[in-house]
């Protein structure tokens, strides 16, 4: 199921992750964005299971949002020890895209599980 809108958008979810990892190598960083990345790629995987698939994009999501306290937290404490890490480029944007990527394919799998169910009601 591959075809499907929602996967295309959770491997485009997969791809902005991994210029996450690669742009931003301090390991608070690294290790949020490669498990909401690999999160993201084994939900694609989860179609035959659209509630759970549905919840973990959401989790997903989730995790890519947290990315931006995480930067705070990681400049605060390279503040106090004198660098700064930058997050105002246009790499900074990548998991805010990444989270609406994820919302949207959450909606695109809650969409296939209404038509699944009418098609279940009418038979």
């Amino acid at each position: 199921m591959i075809q499907r809108k929602q996967s295309v958008f959770l491997l485009l979810a997969v791809i902005l992750g991994v210029l996450i990892i690669v742009n931003y190598p301090m390991w608070p960083l690294f290790l949020l964005a490669l498990v909401a990345s690999s999160l993201s790629f084994f939900t694609i995987f989860k179609y035959k299971r659209r509630p759970l698939q549905a919840r973990l994009s959401i989790l997903a999501a989730i995790l890519f949002v947290l990315w931006y306290p995480a930067v705070m937290l990681v400049n605060k404490f390279m503040m106090s020890t004198g660098l700064q890490y930058d997050i105002v480029n246009v790499w900074g944007a990548l998991p805010a895209v990444s989270a609406i990527l994820c919302l949207m394919a959450r909606k695109g799998i809650m969409d296939d599980e209404r038509l699944v169910r009418a098609a279940d009601r009418i038979r």
